[in-house]
């Protein structure tokens, strides 16, 4: 995960200091490569699950797991980062968020299905506060 040192405010922003991660987003480092090789694929995903293993564990869900959302330290540490639609709760959660480009289609047929009762409005973008520091 992207570290989180420290934010400050004023009336209309919060800014927030973080890590460096000078390798930028994977989405755009896909577009640029195209495809990425087998180990390197095997160590990001690693990485990124180990960070959702730790956010789970402390009840946090990030809801907007992608590409965009993952961005590349100095060694090509994968981390993520963007939780504005993470939520902290120890209970299952049944809103849909996120990116709707990246929506599971199993989602989309259970929220089409007739006898599906749907947990929101259709595809409403939830808002949530920025979680705990952890």
């Amino acid at each position: 995960m992207l570290r989180l040192y420290g934010y400050f405010h004023d009336e209309k922003r919060v800014y927030l200091v973080t890590e460096l991660a000078p390798n930028g987003e994977l989405f755009k480092l896909l577009q640029k490569e195209k495809r990425f090789d087998e180990p390197q694929v095997a160590r990001w995903v690693s990485q990124i699950a180990d960070a959702l293993a730790f956010l789970h564990r402390h009840h946090v869900v990030h809801r907007d797991i992608k590409p965009e959302n993952i961005l590349l330290d100095a060694d090509n540490n994968a981390k993520v980062a963007d939780f504005g639609w993470s939520t902290v709760t120890a209970h299952k959660r049944s809103t849909f968020c996120g990116t709707l480009d990246y929506l599971a289609p199993e989602a989309r047929l259970h929220h089409a299905l007739p006898h599906a009762t749907p947990p929101t409005p259709p595809f409403r973008r939830c808002r949530a506060g920025l979680p705990h520091a952890i």
